[in-house]
């Protein structure tokens, strides 16, 4: 139990690290060593506590472990993509996320009544990790898209400040938003 309330409390403050880093927009990132190790660590004690649900019969398979299981997916398979490519924002989402799902399994524990045999957990369990992959991919096709948004207002925003003075051969201005696309 103590574990779970660790890997919590690690979970929310490298999320807290990582918004204040992108929030500021500080070129060097001082706290990476730091959400690296914290990441680690609650990767490590939520695994921990997933031996709470193996039996000799089979896994407790239910709504909270299983939504635990998928959140501690999502999250190594994000801590692995960070290594080489620059996916840290998506730690923002992520990483409370995973806090919630702990907490669930926390609050609303579950029972012995929904045992899956070990032949069909491994078939769960590759089931889970694709959905994993695939949440994954989501979360990062948003914030793509919000990105995208971002860059795009920016760009016309500038376009009419640039344009807004020109007068003469162009006349009106508005013309070069249909250039631009808005």
């Amino acid at each position: 139990m103590i574990l779970s309330y660790l890997s919590i409390i690690a979970f929310l403050v490298s999320a807290f690290l990582l918004a204040r880093y992108f929030i500021k927009d500080e070129i060097q990132h001082q706290y990476q060593q730091t959400i690296t190790l914290m990441i680690s660590f609650a990767i490590i004690s939520q695994a921990l506590t997933f031996t709470d649900f193996w039996t000799q019969q089979g896994i407790i398979f239910g709504l909270a472990n299983s939504a635990s299981f998928a959140a501690w997916l999502i999250v190594i398979l994000l801590f692995i993509a960070s290594i080489s490519k620059p996916v840290h924002s998506l730690g923002i989402i992520v990483y409370p996320m995973a806090a919630l799902t702990i907490m669930f399994g926390i609050l609303f524990p579950d029972s012995g009544e929904k045992l899956v045999p070990l032949s069909i957990a491994s078939h769960v369990f590759l089931s889970i990790s694709a959905y994993a992959l695939l949440a994954l991919s989501v979360c990062q096709s948003v914030l793509c898209a919000d990105h995208h948004d971002q860059i795009r207002s920016r760009y016309s925003a500038a376009a009419e400040i640039i344009f807004a003075n020109i007068k003469g051969d162009f006349g009106d201005y508005r013309h070069v938003y249909v250039l631009l696309g808005d």
